[in-house]
Formats: structure tokens, C-alpha cells, sequence
């Protein structure tokens, strides 16, 4: 009986400690986690406003509002103004996370311009299957959306769901993770269309 007790006290010493190294540890590498973050952000940003020299942040309360899915479906995390060399006004970069993913959440940047054309995506976090739900980082798909003028007034649709809008052909036996990244172009456009009308 005293040999199962020494045992028990052993092991919960051993955890005690375990946890305790893994809380300094993470609390040692936040600050560093934290910027890797913002320059992975930053990178973001570029890549979808490419003549961009700044970017501004700015008050979602519009944004939030205008968009026509629910939190389980996109969540809008965050709109910058992108700038020129100049600080002309070129668009917005909304990042968002798209809830329905096949293989979970799937977070990214959408830049979109006065005219509220999408001026291109970049992925921030994205688990979906390799060689299918993961091609949604394929330049082709991606293309797709800028290389089509938005009105204003149309969403993007994948082709499975219809014709009745601005078709994206679905990726090859992932048709889940591309309804996924569609909703949540569609949410960063409304999003960055209400900023522009309400002169944010």
C-alpha cells in the first residue's frame, strides 16, 4: 500500500513539474509568438495589396454588421485600410476565418479594392487534406477571384451550387473547403463594401 502511495506522489510531483516548465515556456515564447504573428499579418497584407505601402486598422462595428453569414459559418477578425506611397486609398485587407472547412478553420486575408473587386487571398491557417482541400493554396484557384469583375450586388458561388452569381470551380473532390473559402471572400467583400459606404 505505501509503495502505490510513493508511487502516486511520484507521479503527480513528476506532472506538477512538466506543467509547470510548459507554462514558462509558453509564457517565455509569447512575446515571440506574438511578433511572428503580426509579421506574418504584415506579409499578408502585402501579398493581397501589392501596391500598398501602408496599412491602417480599422473599426469593424460596420463591417461586422453587413455580413450575411453567421459566426459559425465566417467570423470577420479584422479590416486595415491599405494605403499608397502617397496614403491614397486603394481598398481594404479583411482577414477572416471560415468555420466550415473540411478539416477546420480556415483563416485568410482578402484584399479588395473602391470597387470592391478582390485583389487577391493569402491564407494565415489552413488544415485541409493534402493534395485536396489543400490546393485551395494553388494559385489557379485562388486567381479565380480576382480575375473576376465584382458588382457590387453578385456573391461568388461555387459551380456545384448553381450559375447564379460569380462561378468558382470548385476544387477536384474538395468541394467542402472550396464552399468554405467562398463564404469567406463573399464575407470580406460585404465587409469591406460597408466600409466603403460608410466612409470608414
Amino acid at each position: 500500500m505505501n509503495q502505490i502511495i510513493k508511487n502516486t506522489l511520484a507521479l503527480f510531483a513528476i506532472t506538477a513539474v512538466a506543467g509547470l516548465l510548459l507554462g514558462a515556456v509558453y509564457e517565455g515564447t509569447k512575446e515571440a509568438r506574438a511578433e511572428q504573428a503580426a509579421k506574418t499579418q504584415q506579409k499578408a497584407y502585402q501579398t493581397v495589396f501589392e501596391d500598398a505601402s501602408d496599412f491602417e486598422e480599422v473599426s469593424l462595428e460596420q463591417a461586422r454588421d453587413a455580413v450575411k453569414y453567421s459566426e459559425k459559418e465566417v467570423v470577420i477578425e479584422g479590416a486595415v485600410k491599405a494605403l499608397d506611397s502617397s496614403g491614397a486609398f486603394l481598398g481594404y485587407v479583411v482577414t477572416v476565418t471560415a468555420k466550415e472547412g473540411y478539416g477546420g478553420d480556415i483563416k485568410f486575408s482578402v484584399g479588395v479594392d473602391i470597387t470592391n473587386h478582390v485583389t487577391g487571398i493569402s491564407y494565415l491557417s489552413i488544415s485541409e487534406t493534402a493534395g485536396l482541400g489543400m490546393k485551395a493554396k494553388d494559385k489557379d484557384f485562388i486567381d479565380q477571384y480576382s480575375e473576376i469583375d465584382g458588382d457590387n450586388e453578385s456573391e461568388f458561388i461555387v459551380n456545384k451550387d448553381g450559375s447564379d452569381g460569380m462561378v468558382i470551380d470548385a476544387i477536384g473532390g474538395a468541394t467542402i473547403t472550396s464552399r468554405a473559402v467562398t463564404k469567406g471572400v463573399n464575407a470580406a467583400c460585404q465587409a469591406a463594401k460597408a466600409l466603403v459606404d460608410g466612409g470608414v
